[in-house]
């Protein structure tokens, strides 16, 4: 389950004219705090980023619908919806996904029993699950499961991430 959001400071993200603001910012913010090693603080703001991005997407999705169905004459592109001025300055689901996927994994090495620490490396397999899914060819997320796979002594899986990973992005 994520993170709630009321755990981490407000951030006033909007979308208003096609143009993303706040939530690069709060990114930025995330991604400050986990290379500053609070990979729990970090977490949390990954969370609320996912969490937000879901609902603004599902928001995005139904008014297309609309305005699909109130313009039936009109021919449209489905592509329509997904296109927005200021794409590069918005966090990518991708992204925040692989993230947040490293901060799991970091965390599951700190959890005070096997049970818990088997918890954070489901989850890691789980953001780095949707996140491949999202980009067959995204290096990272499959590396980040080879460490989860790895560490729950999944060797012959791990070993086919790795090798995904290593495809993707040679060293």
């Amino acid at each position: 389950t994520l993170v709630p959001a009321e755990n981490v400071e407000h951030c006033d993200a909007t979308w208003d004219d096609d143009t993303w603001y706040g939530l690069g910012e709060l990114k930025a913010r995330a991604d400050a705090a986990a290379r500053a090693g609070d990979y729990a603080g970090a977490l949390q703001i990954y969370d609320a980023l996912l969490q937000e991005e879901g609902e603004q997407e599902k928001g995005r999705i139904e008014e297309g619908e609309a305005i699909i169905a109130a313009e039936t004459n009109r021919p449209h592109d489905d592509e329509d919806f997904n296109r927005r001025e200021g794409a590069d300055e918005k966090p990518h689901r991708k992204d925040l996904l692989c993230n947040a996927a490293l901060c799991t994994l970091k965390l599951s090495a700190v959890q005070p029993s096997l049970a818990c620490a088997n918890v954070m490396l489901r989850r890691t397999l789980q953001l780095c699950d949707e996140a491949i899914s999202l980009d067959v060819s995204n290096a990272k997320a499959h590396f980040r499961r080879g460490c989860a796979l790895e560490a729950m002594e999944c060797f012959p899986e791990a070993c086919e991430a790795y090798g995904r990973a290593s495809n993707f992005e040679p060293a």
